[in-house]
């Protein structure tokens, strides 16, 4: 994630890909555009198909960032927003999901610290909230490991548990010295269990988390775990107890950004971007389909693989509503640094679930854009949430 050191823009773009047509769809350009440093977190769409959405701001001249989550109509209209705030504590939100259908909750986690005390210093923040983003409960725990001074921690995972409470995962620590945090939460939000993993346990990345095909464990996709030469991301089985009890390595060169998701019949569909050095030199999206074993099945490549053109995955790369419209998105073209000279784009490519590819599209090339997140909607479309930068402007990574 990046931010500018001028004023920016948050795009959620609803793509229209769809060969057949479900149902009535509409196509908007949502702006976020205040006077500070944006940028978009994750955005999902209800059940009453509205979009909720993380829209982080950050203040002028530190590091920190405060959070609001908004609700958005199915046309893109902004119905309200809360910002995440405390007396006397710093607070910002980076992942949520819904957990209650009727009426509709949602769980929400972030991170706080005193203001009177450093960054360094920060606890992790649990709050489950109604349709109308009113609290329902909050908690404050130190998952944080009392030795472990660093602001860097990667964006937590959620996952509800089938028979109650939550299950949260998350990555902190230095990039020499890494934690894997996972943790078990009530349905009031009590803590049932920590653990911690250390070393060749733990990962330079924590990019997703999903059950596994019968629903008896769960998956972590990582990247940098249980290191074997020549391989890409892992996929790790943990137990209830949370063991770590099964290992599967992805293709190599495929590692970075990979979101997976369960198909209906329990296949596994992750997303993300393959590198591979060459010659020939190939950068491109990719998508794979693995069977219950964890046997490759399908995969499927989108945008062009011209490695000259930089590409850069998304926090959220992959997703599907309906299991012959899955979506995979990334941008091309992409860049850091103190000044953006050129356009980018974002690709974003729908395929069915044998992984044909059905569709391919540009977004973008008239400004920087940096791709974050997609969500696949019930119209059959899909939602993307973007940073755009005009060009010639200044930026800063």
């Amino acid at each position: 994630m990046f931010y500018y050191n001028f004023k920016s823009y948050i795009i959620i773009l609803v793509v229209l890909l769809c060969s057949i047509k479900l149902q009535a769809q509409s196509s908007f350009v949502t702006k976020f555009d205040s006077d500070i440093n944006e940028s978009d977190g994750l955005f999902i769409q209800n059940t009453n198909n509205e979009y909720i959405g993380i829209i982080t701001r950050r203040f002028l001249d530190t590091s920190y960032r405060y959070s609001h989550l908004y609700k958005i109509s199915v046309n893109g209209d902004t119905m309200f927003s809360r910002k995440f705030e405390k007396n006397d504590t710093l607070l910002s939100v980076n992942y949520f999901i819904q957990c209650n259908a009727n009426p509709i909750e949602y769980l929400v986690t972030g991170r706080g610290h005193k203001s009177n005390e450093p960054e360094t210093h920060y606890f992790s923040y649990f709050t489950k909230i109604d349709e109308n983003f009113n609290t329902i409960w909050e908690k404050n725990y130190q998952l944080r490991p009392e030795n472990i001074y660093t602001s860097v921690e990667y964006w937590a995972h959620l996952l509800q548990k089938k028979y109650g409470g939550y299950l949260c995962a998350t990555r902190l620590g230095h990039d020499d010295d890494p934690r894997l945090i996972l943790f078990d939460l009530s349905e009031l939000g009590d803590s049932l269990a920590y653990r911690m993993y250390e070393g060749d346990s733990a990962c330079d990345l924590l990019m997703s988390l999903t059950y596994n095909h019968d629903s008896t464990a769960y998956l972590l996709f990582t990247e940098g775990a249980h290191y074997v030469p020549y391989m890409g991301g892992e996929c790790i089985t943990v137990d209830f107890e949370l063991n770590q009890t099964d290992v599967y390595h992805y293709q190599r060169y495929f590692d970075d950004g990979l979101t997976a998701k369960l198909l209906p019949d329990g296949q596994l569909v992750t997303g993300g971007l393959f590198e591979d050095h060459g010659p020939p030199a190939i950068a491109i999206m990719k998508v794979l389909k693995h069977d219950t074993s964890f046997n490759l099945q399908a995969e499927c490549n989108v945008g062009n693989p011209d490695f000259e053109i930089r590409k850069d995955n998304g926090h959220k790369t992959l997703d599907y509503y309906y299991p012959n419209s899955i979506f995979v998105a990334g941008t091309f073209d992409y860049d850091v640094g103190i000044w953006i000279p050129h356009p980018s784009w974002i690709v974003i490519g729908k395929m069915d679930s044998n992984l044909n590819l059905l569709n391919e599209k540009y977004i973008g090339g008239d400004a920087y854009y940096h791709f974050n997140t997609i969500t696949a909607t019930s119209d059959g479309g899909a939602l993307i949430a973007t940073g755009l930068v005009p060009r010639r402007s200044a930026a800063n990574s």
